[in-house]
């Protein structure tokens, strides 16, 4: 009852509560429709997701301004829709083995409505736009850099809504799920672990089998050939070491006369006629 007096004379109903009131605004939806908006939701918050990195990344250096929005919009919907799913169902996942009792749908319900604040940021990314322009997109930015006043408490904004975001998710999930906080927080870490291990695996996989040869191979290749080399040079040192000496001692027989008195024995030895 208290649910529905929060909600009654609210025009915005949990679009405003969840602000202010949100253990109670996510009973409610829970209660009446763990559908309620969350669609909708995840795909602002995944467009807002995607200006902020679009700004991140300078994207503007290679793309217009309208490509960058235009891009924004469709893989941020997209990605925004594909995520609530995958995060909702490894949350919940996780979030049974540890005693949890919620459905899929209330999983996505809480995951979306932590999102109202997230999706502000892209309020705060619209506001530098209007004063900075398309430099918000680039990574020569004059205007920008010269203008710290404005740009810092921007900047502090979105990381506390982006904080507040994070907030609403471990309220929700608690509600939904029955835990207390800690628990609840543990299940967001733990269902994080499981998704970034693989990734980050992957991506260490795939550098190592796409990089070239690494430093520590160049120099064993490096170091084998010098070796080589070296064999090479001393083989050929010992075999002019022994010509040198194979010489000296025939110079040495020839001039000692050693070998003079034999006669040839190709050739017959004079004789004086009887």
């Amino acid at each position: 009852m208290a649910n529905e007096d929060l909600l009654a004379d609210d025009d915005l109903g949990p679009w405003r509560t969840i602000w202010y009131a949100p253990r109670r605004t996510i009973r409610w939806i829970l209660d009446n429709d763990p559908t309620y908006d969350v669609k909708t939701l995840a795909v602002l918050a995944g467009i807002a997701d995607a200006v902020g990195r679009a700004m991140d990344r300078a994207m503007g250096d290679t793309f217009p301004t309208l490509t960058v929005a235009v891009l924004a919009v469709g893989v941020g919907a997209a990605s925004g829709l594909v995520l609530l799913y995958l995060i909702g169902a490894v949350v919940r996942w996780v979030g049974t083995r540890l005693g949890g009792r919620m459905t899929h749908e209330e999983a996505r319900a809480a995951l979306a409505w932590a999102y109202p604040p997230l999706i502000a940021t892209l309020a705060v990314a619209l506001v530098q736009y209007a004063i900075f322009g398309d430099e918000v997109f680039k990574s020569f930015a004059p205007t920008v850099d010269a203008s710290p006043m404005v740009v810092i408490p921007l900047a502090v904004a979105t990381v506390l809504l982006a904080l507040w975001s994070f907030g609403l998710f471990v309220v929700n999930l608690s509600e939904a799920q029955g835990f207390t906080l800690k628990r609840a927080l543990a299940n967001i870490a733990l269902a994080f672990l499981l998704v970034a291990i693989p990734l980050v695996a992957a991506a260490m996989l795939a550098v190592f089998l796409i990089q070239p040869a690494s430093p520590v191979d160049g120099l064993r290749s490096a170091a084998t050939s010098r070796s080589s080399s070296a064999m090479r040079a001393s083989r050929s040192a010992r075999s002019a070491l022994r010509s040198s000496i194979s010489s000296s001692s025939s110079s040495r027989v020839r001039s000692t006369g050693i070998g003079s008195s034999f006669p040839s024995p190709n050739k017959r030895a004079w004789s004086p006629r009887t």
